[in-house]
């Protein structure tokens, strides 16, 4: 009897298979992140009239962490033999996510208090 498929013995040494649809698919959905980055960088650089500050500098930090992980997934899909440079994109996903993930966490401790009026509740 043939072994069972499980998604749990996949693993990235293997080499990935072309499935056009979910490849295809795959790199719509990413270039659509591109899109919405290009258009978040153009809305931050018309409201912020003075470029400083941790607000600025962190909403900049997510954004070009949004676009190196989409470069690295497109990376992934659509080269042909990714798993030649199967390091390069995941090092580009893993830190992208990590400058994205804490960028977006300070964006949203800078504006705490404009949701708590507590000054007990705010760190």
């Amino acid at each position: 009897m043939p072994p069972e498929f499980s998604i749990h013995t996949i693993n990235e040494a293997e080499v990935p298979q072309w499935l056009p649809g979910e490849n295809l698919a795959a790199a719509a959905f990413l270039s659509m992140t591109l899109l919405l980055v290009l258009e978040i960088n153009i809305q931050i650089h018309h409201v912020f009239t003075k470029r400083k500050g941790v607000y600025f500098w962190a909403m900049q930090a997510g954004s070009l962490g949004c676009a190196v992980d989409a470069v690295g997934l497109l990376t992934r899909y659509l080269i042909p033999g990714s798993d030649r440079v199967w390091p390069l994109y995941t090092m580009m996903t893993s830190v992208s996510w990590a400058i994205y993930t804490v960028s977006q966490l300070v964006v949203l401790y800078s504006r705490l208090h404009l949701v708590s009026q507590n000054a007990s509740a705010q760190l």
